[in-house]
């Protein structure tokens, strides 16, 4: 029977967008490891210029990437989308303005019920400087350490520490921190209001989208409390153990869940 269900995925097109502070193919070099030997395509789309990339032209509005993702979907034609934080939340809006034929994951995105968490506190505090400045490393520690459980064992930093933080600061120069900044504009002014039109979509498309959390993630830390967000298994897939990039600390787990949807 799992031989046969596997057939049923191979040859799919997946649609990989990136965080907001990485490229997608460095996010997803876990998933792209899983993804071979089950016959998945992948396509990387980019907020960056890069070689060999699709690049989604940026905005300072949800609805300048709305139309730059709905370009990308019609020239690629992906069963599938993939979106991490900020391109999550980028998804969010692309499910509200439109059914999608496409199946959507929507990995680690934020609501207005978690816009106060560390995380996005830490971005909001250094926003007007980081991408001006050269960045510290206080910066880093706070940032990375909020999107990586359990980063210090043994009072030791973990290899993904590193690799997050190695992942981040490839990212940035010039030109990516004036585009980053535009991102931060349309993320916060998202975030602004309850984005109740976007939870009664995501409830009414339960066979075709996911939420994905690391549970202990900071931003479903803030969800969980909310009651709207209890016990609502068959709408959000937790990766126990796993933070903010749960791609990277749990690539099994993920990959599982793509594979599900899939289906």
């Amino acid at each position: 029977m799992s031989n046969g269900r596997g057939k049923q995925t191979k040859g799919k097109k997946i649609l990989l967008l990136p965080g907001g502070f990485c490229y997608s193919k460095v996010l997803y070099q876990p998933l792209t490891k899983q993804s071979s030997a089950r016959g998945w395509n992948l396509i990387y789309g980019e907020y960056y210029t890069g070689p060999e990339e699709l690049i989604i032209p940026c905005g300072e509005s949800m609805e300048d990437y709305y139309r730059g993702l709905k370009k990308l979907v019609s020239a690629t034609s992906p069963d599938l989308i993939i979106g991490h934080s900020f391109s999550a939340n980028v998804l969010l809006y692309y499910l509200a303005k439109q059914k999608p034929k496409e199946k959507l994951v929507i990995y680690a995105p934020s609501f207005h019920e978690s816009h106060e968490d560390p995380l996005i506190r830490n971005i909001t505090r250094y926003a007007p400087w980081m991408f001006t400045n050269r960045l510290t490393l206080s910066f880093f520690r706070a940032l990375v350490g909020s999107m990586v459980s359990d980063y210090l064992v043994e009072g030791k930093k973990s290899p993904l520490y590193e690799e997050v933080k190695d992942m981040i600061k490839s990212t940035f120069n010039r030109e990516t921190g004036t585009l980053i900044r535009a991102q931060l504009k349309a993320f916060f002014e998202h975030i602004r209001e309850p984005l109740l039109d976007e939870w009664r979509k995501i409830q009414s498309n339960r066979d075709s989208v996911r939420l994905v959390y690391g549970d202990k993630d900071e931003i479903f830390k803030k969800l969980s409390k909310d009651t709207r967000f209890q016990n609502q298994e068959e709408t959000i897939s937790l990766i126990r153990g796993a933070g903010h990039m749960a791609v990277m600390e749990k690539p099994a787990e993920f990959t599982k869940i793509v594979k599900e949807l899939l289906q």
